[in-house]
């Protein structure tokens, strides 16, 4: 991952980068029934979505993360309180395992127009699955910011 662009707001604990990846997954458990764009699915068992960059060989990212300062044996630390990311793919795949119980045939065609309707469904999809990566940047963060006072990350 390259950063860059990278502000930061002192005064409101904001700081704002953008970011390239070389691809961003999202792999885990689903069970799904209902309709995508009109057509019947159903399958449980592993997902993944996908979000390589085959256009500029990189996926481009907005972050931007709101912290609060709090004490601590004497010494000022910070905690992220809201990380929002951002994903900006140029192409999305969808991966579904046991697709119609492991039928093949209609799997093989679901994937076909999953993947052919990647963008679209993947707009259905943005929200949640940028809050879930959010939660997941906010762990890692704090992971770091809880433990090393701010005079020993920033001179």
């Amino acid at each position: 991952m390259e950063v860059y662009n990278y502000q930061i707001d002192w005064d409101n604990l904001i700081f704002r980068s953008e970011s390239f990846n070389t691809q961003v997954d999202f792999i885990a458990d689903y069970k799904l029934e209902g309709k995508i764009l009109l057509l019947p699915i159903r399958g449980e068992g592993k997902c993944n979505i996908s979000m390589p960059d085959f256009i500029l060989d990189d996926l481009r990212t907005k972050h931007e993360t709101h912290y609060e300062k709090f004490e601590k044996d004497g010494d000022i630390y910070m905690r992220a309180t809201k990380y929002i990311v951002k994903f900006l793919p140029d192409h999305v795949t969808l991966q579904f395992d046991n697709l119609f119980n492991g039928d093949s045939i209609l799997g093989e065609q679901m994937h076909k127009f999953l993947n052919q309707n990647s963008d679209l469904i993947f707009k259905e999809l943005e929200t949640p699955y940028e809050e879930t990566f959010g939660l997941v940047f906010i762990k890692i963060t704090n992971n770091i910011f809880t433990r090393v006072p701010m005079n020993k990350i920033f001179k």
